[in-house]
């Protein structure tokens, strides 16, 4: 492999010829926590120092304890377990548990070094074991790409840290929205808000008073192992499609050829596609389908609604209804089964199910304030998306040194 000027062809890839691949041995000392139960942080009565252990939700905290064993900035990785090889930047007084690694650099930036690692770990990882490790004598060997000096690795962690700053603070705010859009539900969707202009009493009808028939697909093959490629593939639609009221159209896998000609119902404009048959926390779920879809058919574990043609009703609104946390809580109380892993709903207790109906303009008022929320929510989404993929970007960038901030 040819290398540019300047630089050089590491186990890492190719580097500045002024940087460094340090093993993690050399500039750090490396350990692990202790064996921390659930009682002993039950018998906490402080709870003030963070325990850290193989979990990497909620920053993988455990719990918390009156002490502390560990003080300063340090780099953590998850030893055993699914999320072997997690890298964690740490700053403060905190605990380790027995399958969390500590790193304590003699000189080098912390934030830079767990960055690095981030990207290097996964690839150490021993996955021919039931359980997935990443040793500490393991750890000890992995190299890193090291800039000369201590200024040059804050500079590049700083850049990455308001990189973080900036995705943590979308994260937030998009948190935030959907709780906002959650409350809005809750008062636009019952009547307990009313916009302005509309007044008057709801009418009380069960589902079917606008829903004429619930049509399933049929039991169609897929091709093993394919799923979709973008491309306009015949499909057969995955349950997963539906969520909270959204239809996903790309949740499919591509219909094997010999079954094409059995597939017949297609997502129509403004229907709704309801999951029927499914796991009991998926059962129930509604999607509202802003566009028809002639390349994409229904299984048979999908409904697709049909609705009466005097309806006068906004469908996107009903999505939202059925969708709501009270409503959606119905709707699963009507699956039964026998197996704890499968539900299925009966056409006709869903048909049933009792609704409250404001006038077909109220109807398409609150579907409105409610696509808004939406569409925001789903700008920030894409923002935040954005901003991610900015930042992995800069980690390629600066981590290898083909971009200098010093």
């Amino acid at each position: 492999m040819e290398v540019t000027r300047g630089y050089k062809l590491t186990d890492f890839g190719v580097i500045p010829a002024d940087w460094n691949a340090e093993a993690i041995e050399d500039i750090a000392t490396v350990g692990r926590g202790r064996v921390i139960s659930h009682k002993e942080i039950a018998r906490s009565r402080i709870s003030q120092f963070p325990v850290y252990s193989s979990q990497t939700s909620d920053n993988g905290i455990m719990g918390y304890l009156d002490a502390y064993e560990f003080e300063g900035e340090y780099v953590t990785w998850t030893t055993d377990g699914a999320n072997a090889g997690t890298v964690f930047a740490r700053d403060g007084r905190f605990n380790c548990t027995n399958v969390c690694g500590t790193i304590k650099l003699k000189s080098a930036n912390h934030f830079f070094i767990a960055s690095v690692l981030g990207k290097l770990s996964p690839r150490h990882v021993s996955r021919h074991l039931g359980n997935p490790k990443l040793m500490n004598d393991v750890m000890k060997r992995i190299k890193v790409p090291l800039p000369p000096t201590r200024a040059e690795q804050d500079l590049i962690a700083e850049a990455l840290t308001d990189a973080d700053t900036l995705l943590a603070g979308l994260d937030r705010l998009i948190a935030k929205k959907r709780d906002l859009k959650r409350a809005a539900m809750q008062q636009l969707l019952t009547g307990q808000t009313r916009l302005p202009g509309f007044h008057g009493e709801w009418e009380a009808r069960p589902l079917s008073a606008v829903v004429a028939d619930l049509e399933a697909g049929v039991s169609v093959n897929s091709v093993a192992g394919a799923s979709h490629s973008g491309s306009a593939e015949p499909g057969i639609l995955k349950t997963s499609c539906v969520s909270d009221g959204a239809f996903d159209p790309a949740e499919y896998k591509v219909i094997d050829p010999r079954d094409l000609a059995r597939a017949r119902l297609n997502p129509q404009r403004n229907s709704l596609i309801i999951s029927r048959m499914n796991t009991p926390n998926l059962v129930g779920e509604v999607g509202f389908v802003e566009h028809h879809c002639p390349d994409l058919f229904l299984p048979d574990r999908l409904w697709m609604t049909r609705f009466r043609p005097d309806s006068r009703l906004c469908t996107k609104w009903l999505a939202y209804v059925m969708s709501s946390p009270a409503v959606k809580r119905a709707i699963k109380d009507l699956a039964s089964g026998t197996s704890g892993s499968m539900k299925n709903i009966a056409k006709g207790k869903l048909l049933a199910l009792p609704l409250a109906f404001p006038t077909p303009q109220e109807q398409e008022a609150i579907a409105t304030v409610l696509s808004d929320m939406d569409a925001e929510l789903t700008a920030l989404q894409a923002r935040r998306d954005k901003t991610r993929a900015l930042k992995q970007g800069m980690m390629q960038e600066l981590l290898t040194g083909r971009t200098r901030l010093l």
